[in-house]
């Protein structure tokens, strides 16, 4: 399959992400190393899977968006955005529970 390239602010987007969840797990790895209070650390670790999760959705929301829309004209490229924005709600719905 031919990889399409994601578009540039998509790219920023994730970039932004992905910096603020490196900070954020350089900041629990100097938790650790300095022996802080253990619920504090859990409590960090645990915003790290909602982080990954959104870039996760970006990244697919992303890739179906341009293996399809190349295809579409605009009327069907509005239709495309709709139903990927519900597949996007379903997608995090079925991941909280």
């Amino acid at each position: 399959m031919k990889a399409f390239p994601l578009e540039r602010e998509i790219q920023a987007d994730l970039h932004r992400r992905l910096g603020r969840i490196k900070g954020h797990v350089h900041g629990v790895a100097r938790m650790v190393e300095n022996d802080e209070n253990l619920p504090a650390v859990l409590r960090q670790i645990l915003a790290l899977p909602g982080a990954l999760e959104k870039i996760r959705l970006i990244l697919m929301r992303g890739h179906l968006a341009n293996c399809i829309s190349h295809m579409l004209d605009g009327d069907e490229r509005v239709e495309l955005e709709k139903a990927l924005a519900e597949l996007e709600e379903f997608l995090k719905d079925a991941g909280n529970s």
